[in-house]
This record gives structure tokens, C-alpha cells and sequence, in this order.
């Protein structure tokens, strides 16, 4: 929080929402909000009743209102407006062989790049024997394919995305958005698992880290897996990645901000005593044997299904014929196709 008396100048004044108040003047200046994300009504500063105006400095990507009070003016904002494109990260170490992928978005969230306008990808800086660029659209990815071994400015470039409208003029008003990316030897943290995985609904799996400093692991996707830190021995991290999600549903796991693999809820482990396809003439029980209740379904009204009873492990369900002779329908288990009845 910052209090102060005169705000005066032609630069940029950065704070986070609310964090702010004037007791005299202020002039000229752009303010800018640090926050990430901020919506219509949020709070931006307040000051001395009758001490500022709106019109009294610029803002970026939002406009101002202003709620008077006997003693403190409170300004919020009243709407966005499109005030550039940003980078999904300010800076990013690569090693040597890997690459990573950068998104550039509307600022602030919740507006809209320009229609007929486009984005140029460029590397300012460092050797283009240590860099590669590929860019589509609003995305790029950077690949180190190697390291300068002697001069380490070589080792350092700035990925910069910048506004052209439909005729090919860059868009001077809003700006470039750069990410600093640094080409480093060796991962900065390793993990023991980078590929895809699939892990049973109910279940978890466990997933080592070793890093100098704690790692970051998330997921892409949130309701999907779970990560929990469960230990840790000097540099190695330990994770758990437990899986809550629907059977079927994916996610990235991502380290210090990079993708290292897909995981996926799969159903639980069954099997059943029939697997290939048969016709059906009035009725069929089959067998299902797990350790749980599996999901099972049929793929069309062609049968109905009942389920029988259970013993142990062991559940029978029935299904009965409910069209015409040739109509056909798959049976599944925890999603999975195991045959497909005809009737007879």
C-alpha cells in the first residue's frame, strides 16, 4: 500500500488494484495495474474527496469512475478496453535440446485482439546457432540446439511479439510484449517421468523430481488430477498425481512451466468372460469380474440391461433383445468396447 501526496511525470506507474492513495494531485502519468487479471467495479485507488479526476491521468487497458465520498474519492474501473498483447511469461530458462511454447493473449483478460490484425514473432539478440523459432498465429516456440560454450551473451535472446494490422504496418500504439529466454546446459529440474501416462480413476502415482531448488508441478487442467508433495530427500522432490477426474478426462503436468507429459483416468481394471462379438436371441448374461463396480452400458436401445446380482468380485448383468432381428449394439465397460451383440 502506497500513500502519497503529488504524482507528476510522463513515465508509467505500476501498482496492484487498491493498493493506492493521493491526498493532493496527480498529473500526466499512465497507470498501469500489476495484477494479472481485473474486471469492471474492481478498485484501482482512492484519494482526498475532491483532490483527483478521472481526466487527470491515463490508464491502461481500462477506464475509470468515480464514487465521491464526504472525505475519500474511490475510483474503480468502469471498462476495459484492448491495450496490447502480452506473453504468457516475462522469462524462461531452455536447456540444451528442449524447447518451449509461448502464447501471446489480449491485455487485460477479457478483451479482444483487433480483427484483421496479426502477430509477428521475432528474437532479438543471442546467436541463431544457439536458437530456433517457429510461430503460428498466437503462439511460438523456442528450441536451444545448442549452447555457446565461450560467450555467454550468446546465450541470451528476448522473444518479442508485436501487432501488424491487415496491411502490414506494425500497430506502434500498443507496444511489444517480450519474454527474456535464457539457453542453459542442463534442465534446471529433471523429472523421472516424460511420457504419457495413464493412471486407474481412484488410484495415484508417484513422480520424482530432482532440482537444486523446489519445483513447481501443476496441472494443466484443474478436477482432473491432483498433486500433492509427499516428501523429499536433499534435491529430490517426490509427487503424488492422484487421479479424481471423469474415466477418460487428460491433462498436461507441467514443471516450472513446461509440459513434460499428458496423464489420463483410465477405468478400473476389469475383465470379462465374454469378448467377442455373438448374436443374442432373447437374452444374454455375461460376467464382469473387478475389483470395484464397473460402468456398464449399452451403446444403442437395440438391448435392454439389468444387472443380475454379484458375488466376490463378480458381477452379471443381463441383456435382453429389444428390436429387430439384425440390429446390433456395442456392450462397454468402463467406456470400453468389450463386443457387440446382433440380435437374432
Amino acid at each position: 500500500m502506497v500513500t502519497v501526496d503529488t504524482i507528476d511525470g510522463d513515465g508509467t506507474m505500476k501498482i496492484a488494484a487498491g493498493n493506492l492513495y493521493v491526498t493532493d494531485s496527480v498529473s500526466d502519468i499512465t497507470l498501469k495495474l500489476t495484477d494479472t487479471t481485473f474486471a469492471v467495479g474492481t478498485t484501482v485507488f482512492k484519494a482526498a474527496s475532491d483532490t483527483v479526476d478521472v481526466d487527470d491521468l491515463n490508464t491502461f487497458g481500462f477506464t475509470l469512475t468515480k464514487s465521491e465520498g464526504t472525505t475519500v474519492d474511490t475510483f474503480k474501473i468502469a471498462s476495459l478496453a484492448f491495450a496490447g498483447i502480452v506473453i504468457n511469461k516475462d522469462s524462461s530458462s531452455i536447456a540444451n535440446g528442449y524447447s518451449e511454447t509461448f502464447t501471446a493473449t489480449a491485455y487485460p483478460t477479457g478483451t479482444s485482439i483487433p480483427a484483421g490484425t496479426q502477430i509477428v514473432w521475432d528474437l532479438d539478440g543471442g546467436s541463431s546457432e544457439v536458437f530456433n523459432l517457429t510461430s503460428s498465429g498466437t503462439s511460438a516456440t523456442v528450441k536451444v540446439v545448442s549452447v555457446d560454450p565461450i560467450f555467454e551473451s550468446e546465450n541470451k535472446t528476448t522473444l518479442t511479439a508485436t501487432l501488424y494490422d491487415a496491411d502490414g504496418y506494425e500497430m506502434d500504439d500498443y507496444g511489444v510484449a517480450k519474454c527474456a529466454v535464457t539457453a542453459i546446459s542442463t534442465p534446471t529440474a529433471v523429472s523421472d517421468t516424460n511420457a504419457a501416462l495413464s493412471v486407474q480413476k481412484g488410484s495415484s502415482y508417484i513422480m520424482k523430481v530432482t532440482s537444486a531448488t523446489a519445483p513447481s508441478v501443476v496441472t494443466g487442467t484443474s478436477g482432473v488430477f491432483t498433486v500433492t508433495l509427499v516428501s523429499q530427500n536433499g534435491n529430490e522432490y517426490f509427487y503424488k498425481l492422484s487421479a479424481t477426474g471423469s474415466i477418460g478426462a487428460a491433462t498436461g503436468v507441467y514443471l516450472n512451466g513446461n509440459k513434460i507429459f499428458v496423464a489420463t483416468v483410465k477405468g478400473y481394471a476389469f475383465t470379462s468372460d465374454t469378448t467377442v462379438d455373438l448374436t443374442v436371441k432373447g437374452a444374454y448374461t455375461f460376467k464382469i469380474t473387478s475389483a470395484v463396480a464397473p460402468a456398464v452400458t449399452v451403446g444403442s436401445p437395440t438391448f435392454g440391461l439389468t444387472f443380475v446380482s454379484k458375488s466376490g468380485d463378480d458381477y452379471f448383468y443381463k441383456i435382453t433383445s429389444a428390436s429387430a432381428a439384425g440390429s446390433a449394439a456395442g456392450i462397454y465397460v468402463n467406456g470400453t468396447r468389450i463386443f457387440v451383440a446382433t440380435v437374432g
